[in-house]
């Protein structure tokens, strides 16, 4: 991966990744003891088009393979770029306590130059 850093006085290291791809969730995976009404967040490399995050690029299922209904939405825009590198989904009620759940993250969804996440990303975590 082709990464460049630079060094901004007062904010510390920022790293530039030349693919788009996740860096980060929340919760993380195969969390323990996740409060049931979180929201599960991702967290990516750079900024995304948010009309691609959606039922089919971002799903949420109970263990069993139940789907999990609930809301999108997204981080404020980078101070430094605009971009919007946050999305999130809400259940719609709280997640059933002491239950595991599978997050799929697809390669359907874009940055906003319709470059598509390096591959598909995912993760469990249990309530």
């Amino acid at each position: 991966m082709l990464v460049n850093s630079l060094f901004l006085t007062g904010c510390g290291l920022l790293s530039f990744s030349s693919e788009f791809e996740i860096v980060n969730t929340a919760p993380k995976d195969s969390a323990t003891s996740v409060f049931v009404g979180t929201a599960i967040t991702i967290f990516f490399s750079s900024g995304m088009s948010t009309q691609t995050v959606n039922e089919s690029s971002f799903r949420v299922y109970a263990f069993d393979g139940t789907k999990i209904s609930g809301t999108y939405g997204f981080g404020s825009p980078s101070f430094l770029t605009g971009e919007i590198k946050v999305a999130y989904f809400q259940p719609t009620t709280p997640l059933d306590n002491n239950k595991k759940f599978t997050v799929s993250i697809t390669p359907d969804i874009l940055t906003k130059d319709g470059k598509p996440l390096k591959h598909k990303y995912d993760f469990v975590f249990t309530t």
